[in-house]
């Protein structure tokens, strides 16, 4: 399992699929990061949770989709292998380059201002987003580097 190396990972999808078990490993990590992703956002005034949830919905919906279309849209191949392979490599990525910027923005931003919820909320949700731009743009750069793009 590679937790950096994307030039290896798409070497090794290049020259066949990934066995199932390869294969189960990424589904699983890929699905605890998420999980351990998706819980922030959604801590918040109660009056957001519903409408940034289903925001974050249907922005995922659409980055998969591009995603999708990177690959070759109907003409893709191994989309699911790509998709948990690689994006399982660019969420390690993510995670390690942005936890200690974030950190002390978050950490400065505490120091400095009051305690409004709101403000927390908004600001972790904007980060949320910001990453997952990044992730989706990145993940479609990958696809693109070993397919034919449908776009």
């Amino acid at each position: 399992m590679r937790f950096w190396n994307l030039r290896a990972m798409r070497d090794q999808l290049r020259l066949g699929p990934l066995t199932q078990r390869e294969q189960f490993k990424y589904a699983v990590a890929v699905a605890l990061f998420a999980y351990v992703n998706a819980e922030s956002p959604f801590i918040g005034p109660s009056g957001w949770n519903l409408l940034v949830g289903l925001g974050l919905l249907l922005f995922n919906g659409v980055a998969i989709y591009y995603v999708y279309l990177c690959n070759g849209g109907n003409n893709g191949e191994r989309f699911l292998e790509r998709y948990l392979s690689i994006g399982w490599i660019l969420m390690v990525r993510i995670f390690v380059l942005a936890t200690l910027p974030l950190l002390t923005l978050w950490a400065l931003y505490t120091s400095t201002s009051s305690s409004d919820q709101g403000i927390h909320f908004s600001l972790r949700v904007a980060a949320t987003v910001v990453m997952q731009l990044l992730f989706y743009w990145l993940l479609g750069r990958q696809f693109r580097a070993i397919s034919r793009p449908a776009i």
